[in-house]
């Protein structure tokens, strides 16, 4: 019985190692549109999340200082465009959802998309980099609903009960402007 335990241990945990990551898809990490829309494609300097399934630990894993890193718990991401592959700098990890960012210098076009974790390399899925693609990150964090809006003297953040006053201005939270000049993993 100890045995058969013990075996049946070691077999799971050497499936779960070898568990390969798999990619479903890659969105706009603030408006999520769809590949097929018409500001669906990855903006150079973007950030992004790809979905799926295998591709980080169970935990989150958030980056925390700068500069960013091209690895966070064992996850990367590659984009290959044109027979180059670019390492996207890493925003946070997750078995199931993995954030990073479009590198400025990834040319614009059909490009695929991989992730790897723990040595193992996922499936490639077919993205479309784009020069610019503005998304809004929203307040139901689903990519849909009431913009962000904050005030940069209070840090207040606007909403139904906290609306803005005209003339305020406010900092707009988005991603999908377009490339930088300075290195992605920066502040």
């Amino acid at each position: 019985m100890f045995l058969s335990r013990l075996l049946l241990i070691s077999l799971l945990a050497a499936v779960t190692a070898l568990a390969v990551p798999r990619v479903d898809s890659a969105l706009n990490a603030a408006s999520y549109s769809l590949p097929a829309m018409p500001n669906g494609g990855l903006a150079q300097g973007s950030m992004f999340v790809a979905f799926g399934a295998e591709m980080g630990p169970p935990q989150v894993q958030v980056v925390n200082a700068f500069p960013l890193p091209t690895t966070l718990a064992g996850t990367s991401v590659d984009i290959i465009a044109g027979g180059v592959s670019y390492n996207c700098v890493m925003v946070y990890s997750l078995a199931r959802q993995v954030a990073a960012i479009v590198p400025s210098n990834v040319p614009v076009g059909a490009a695929q998309l991989r992730v790897r974790f723990n040595g193992q390399t996922s499936n490639s899925i077919n993205i479309q980099i784009v020069k610019s693609s503005f998304g809004m990150f929203t307040l139901n964090q689903a990519g849909s609903g009431s913009g962000i809006f904050q005030n940069p003297v209070t840090f207040s953040v606007n909403s139904l009960q906290n609306p803005v006053a005209p003339g305020t201005l406010m900092d707009i939270w988005g991603t999908g402007l377009g490339p930088i000049t300075a290195p992605d993993n920066q502040a």
